[in-house]
């Protein structure tokens, strides 16, 4: 038997040129993605760690403010208390002062009175003085008017003067001057005698 030997046609050559461009452009473009996945999850996980970071700032911070606010709330609680404390001693002085003015109330007003009728009483006192002294004033003035008048008709009045005392009058020489000063004979003799009751 004879083989026919016929000719078969080879398929055709496949187009390697553009498999191998289109692999490298997949890899190309899968690199690139892996890259931008890297470079995500890098920014992803530095984003993380900075979050981590800031919350662990804010978680110190809060502790040292509680803490702050824990030592403020103690130091309010001692301050309370000692106010207190105060207020207490303070309340207690006020009682003790506002029964002292009770006790003391009585006594200034009893005071009070008392003054008020003294300056009552010097009020008189000091009215009178002044009468009496505008008397004074006005007997010497016509004195000297009554001895200006006797000096023009020739009459002089002597000085008076005390020889012998028979008790020693201390202020005997004063009570003459003032006689002789004033004229007052009346006033020399109410001295005297005066003077010989102290001594007597």
């Amino acid at each position: 038997m004879q083989e026919i030997w016929r000719s078969v046609e080879l398929p055709a050559p496949l187009e390697t040129d553009a498999l191998v461009q289109q692999n490298l452009s997949t890899r190309t473009e899968l690199e690139a993605w892996v890259e931008a996945q890297k470079t995500r999850i890098l920014e992803e996980k530095r984003t993380d760690q900075l979050q981590s970071q800031e919350h662990a700032r804010a978680t110190d911070e809060a502790q040292r403010k509680r803490e702050m606010l824990q030592i403020e709330h103690q130091k309010l609680i001692t301050d309370t208390h000692t106010k207190e404390r105060e207020l207490n001693a303070s309340q207690m002085e006020i009682e003790v002062l506002q029964a002292e003015k009770s006790r003391r109330e009585p006594v200034v007003k009893q005071l009070f009175d008392k003054t008020v009728e003294e300056d009552v009483k010097l009020k008189q006192l000091l009215t009178e003085s002044q009468k009496q002294r505008t008397t004074q004033k006005q007997q010497l003035q016509e004195l000297k008017q009554g001895l200006s008048m006797y000096q023009k008709l020739g009459l002089f009045f002597e000085h008076s003067k005390v020889d012998n005392c028979n008790e020693d009058v201390a202020s005997l020489n004063n009570l003459v001057t003032m006689l002789n000063e004033t004229g007052d004979l009346a006033l020399f003799i109410r001295s005297m005698r005066r003077m010989f009751k102290q001594l007597v």
